[in-house]
């Protein structure tokens, strides 16, 4: 088949076995794995038992910066370890606005959910994947309930109920994470400046900072430091 106006597609198997093929290449994908191509050639997806991709489609002319990159790595198999690098590597050199970093957070969900299809519609394993990606990203300001709702690609209200079913909200488990991080980083880099650890975590000011620290470990982050 081939497009209409070229685009980009970058495509993952959530389910079955799914062949690529494209100017004589042909490429086999498994559950988890992706892989990107150009549709200004004509190309067939196909398997001979029922499978399912998830697509995703840019114009090809936000990357005419890297058509070479882009007919170099075409029809290469990615998984979850590269597919952030590969996001990277093909919107580095684009004129357009494109959020990298939300298309990698998406693109690397769908990946570890396509290896575990059985936790994909769990509340538990949509609880996981939110943990790792709050890991991911504790240090951003962009860390919201939203943001993690989009990146999970789930509702808001869904993703709410997944933490209810661990007795855990949001805010919470992302404040804890990052009171604790901090709380380690002043253990580990005793001459760093409180107010630059307060601002790395994404707390509004070091007087935030230090009230939310007490209220977690009984001491402002001074006074616990001093205690070391």
């Amino acid at each position: 088949m081939a497009c209409p106006l070229a685009s980009v597609k970058l495509a993952l198997a959530v389910n079955g076995t799914t062949t690529v093929t494209q100017s004589g290449k042909r490429t086999t994908l498994q559950p988890g794995e992706m892989t990107v191509y150009a549709t200004d050639s004509p190309y067939t997806v196909g398997s001979s038992m029922p499978f399912d991709l998830s697509i995703a489609v840019l114009p090809l002319d936000c990357f005419d910066a890297t058509s070479a990159w882009l007919r170099s790595n075409a029809g290469a198999v990615i998984d979850a370890r590269s597919g952030r690098q590969i996001c990277s590597d093909l919107f580095e050199h684009t004129d357009h606005e494109i959020d990298v970093e939300f298309i990698g957070d998406r693109i690397q969900s769908l990946l570890q959910n396509a290896k575990r299809p059985a936790d994909v519609t769990s509340l538990h394993g949509l609880y996981d994947s939110a943990l790792e990606l709050i890991g991911r990203r504790i240090e951003s300001r962009r860390l919201t309930p939203q943001y993690l709702a989009d990146a999970l690609g789930v509702s808001r209200r869904t993703l709410y109920l997944a933490f209810e079913a661990h007795h855990a909200t949001i805010a919470r488990t992302i404040l804890a994470i990052r009171l604790e991080r901090a709380r380690g980083d002043l253990i580990a880099q005793l001459e760093a400046p409180i107010g630059d650890i307060a601002r790395r975590y994404a707390f509004a000011d070091l007087a935030h900072f230090s009230r939310r620290f007490r209220a977690q470990f009984g001491l402002p982050p001074s006074a616990y430091r001093d205690r070391l």
